[in-house]
């Protein structure tokens, strides 16, 4: 946040300084954790569920890595 007020993570709104905001957390590509703002509970539900199936394609995709033989 600032003194500017904020965008929503989700749909981009520009909110003004004092407005309401859900704040999710979630966690990024390098696996930090990061607070976001969301205008609603819509876009922060959006947020985190968008974020939770990307992490759950990435376990998955790890989890099912193959090996291969090769010759160099």
């Amino acid at each position: 946040m600032n003194d500017e007020g904020y965008r929503c993570w989700n749909c981009g709104i520009k909110k003004d300084k004092n407005s309401k905001y859900y704040q999710v957390r979630i966690v990024t590509h390098d696996g930090k954790l990061l607070f976001v703002p969301c205008c609603c509970q819509k876009c922060a539900e959006k947020v985190k569920n968008e974020n939770m199936e990307l992490h759950k394609e990435r376990y998955y995709t790890t989890k099912n890595q193959s090996i291969q033989i090769g010759v160099w």
